[in-house]
């Protein structure tokens, strides 16, 4: 296959396009479906490969002038704030949680085996991988369903939510984050010329089929914000990208279809409905709120803001924050959250309460990079993943566990890498 020509040509070359690509696999691979990190097993192989290219010299002088520095500040800060934290034990979870903030881009922006061809055969690796997982997700939660694992005795809800991502052991948020992104991903593999040589390149069958079918699974899955943030991004993406307004405006009639489409199957579940009514019922307060929707958010960032304000510069350190949030849920007797132990939800907040004002701003900066070179500097697919992480994160902590560190971490240093080494602006919106 033309995408992956060159990538193996050395051995050392060879051991690194697997590496990668392992670990985009191995975002897949929860541990309670393999039993063990595969996650931390690739990068680690990853890193090993990366230290036995050599070539530091040249390696560090890329590195230099790259824009991956705010990913690497934002990990350093997290290591100063094991200093005033008081559960150091806690503290160094989350830095080994959050490593590769700091790995990502260096195998990345200073990996001397690095080609163009990397990014497009990473996305054609994860695109496929999330279809594969998904068919899996299908097939195994309508199992459990039917040997009676489930409460519910109706079939739709067997693939509903929980039910059908803890099939493969996920949270929902986080497979929807990866499909959502893969939505996109597809886009390019169909559209971008530098995409060529695999199956997706101009195959409008198996491009329109592969993205309907993502698009159904987001909304088995039951993800409110992330159906707001696959249709938000792709609006923001028509506007900005597509000069034709005729074009935009049949995309825009195509997108109001496609939600008619998804609402008819969300009406198909009777837990898919449940969730959606709740985010439209502004009368249900967090005590009724079974799904954890708009109220009990509200509830997580009041306490989470009065919890900041108690150390607003520094935070209240890296261990530290659950058990200070706790402290607050109880203070003010919201017990549904002590109970369940809530984060903040909101992972601007979350970083501002764990490390302070210079957490935020450097997450901000972090953010404003990738909304830099993707809007600013009109790179599609850089524009598409900083819509989707600035947004998802508004009521996520993507960053609080290793699938969304790793995946946040690995594709911002690629895209960002790729964009440096090999993006010309004038080639990407175009068609073929």
């Amino acid at each position: 296959m033309k995408i992956f020509e060159g990538l193996f040509e050395t051995k050392i070359s060879g051991a690194y396009t697997a590496m990668l690509l392992l670990t985009v696999v191995s975002l897949f691979l929860t541990q309670e479906t393999v039993g063990f990190s595969a996650i931390g097993l690739s990068m680690g192989l990853w890193f090993l490969v990366w230290l036995a290219e050599g070539k530091f010299r040249s390696k560090f002088d890329l590195f230099r002038t790259s824009w991956l520095w705010p990913g690497i500040a934002l990990y350093a800060l997290y290591i100063i704030g094991i200093f005033y934290s008081d559960i150091p034990k806690e503290a160094a979870m989350v830095i080994e949680h959050k490593i590769t903030m700091l790995l990502a881009p260096l195998l990345l922006g200073a990996g001397a085996s690095l080609r163009k061809n990397h990014l497009g055969a990473a996305l054609f690796v994860f695109v496929n991988t999330a279809l594969v997982a998904s068919v899996v997700a299908l097939i195994f939660a309508l199992k459990n369903g039917l040997a009676g694992q489930y409460e519910t005795q109706s079939v739709a809800d067997f693939i509903t939510y929980e039910y059908l991502a803890r099939a493969i052991g996920f949270q929902p948020i986080y497979l929807s984050l990866y499909l959502v992104f893969g939505f996109f991903a597809l886009i390019a593999l169909y559209r971008h010329k530098t995409f060529k040589g695999q199956w997706f390149y101009g195959n409008h069958l198996a491009s329109v089929t592969a993205m309907v079918f993502i698009f159904l699974m987001v909304v088995l899955l039951s993800s409110r914000m992330e159906l707001l943030v696959l249709f938000v991004s792709a609006g923001a993406l028509l506007l900005w990208f597509v000069r034709d307004r005729k074009l935009v405006l049949k995309a825009f009639g195509l997108l109001f279809a496609v939600a008619l489409a998804g609402g008819a199957v969300i009406f198909s579940s009777e837990i898919n409905r449940l969730r959606f009514k709740e985010m439209f019922d502004f009368n249900t307060d967090y005590t009724e709120n079974v799904y954890g929707g708009r109220a009990i958010r509200l509830e997580k960032w009041k306490n989470a803001i009065e919890c900041w304000q108690q150390s607003p510069w520094i935070g209240v350190g890296t261990g530290d924050v659950q058990s200070e949030l706790n402290k607050m849920y109880e203070k003010n007797g919201v017990d549904i959250a002590l109970h369940y132990q809530y984060n903040t939800h909101n992972q601007y907040l979350g970083t501002l309460l764990t490390i302070g004002i210079p957490g935020l701003l450097v997450l901000l900066a972090w953010v404003g990079c990738w909304i830099w070179l993707g809007f600013g500097k009109r790179d599609l697919m850089m524009a598409a993943f900083a819509s989707v992480i600035s947004l998802s994160i508004i009521t996520e902590n993507m960053l609080q566990r290793q699938m969304g560190v790793v995946f946040i971490a690995l594709f911002s240093a690629m895209l960002i890498t790729w964009h440096l080494r090999y993006f010309r602006a004038d080639t990407v919106p175009n068609d073929r």
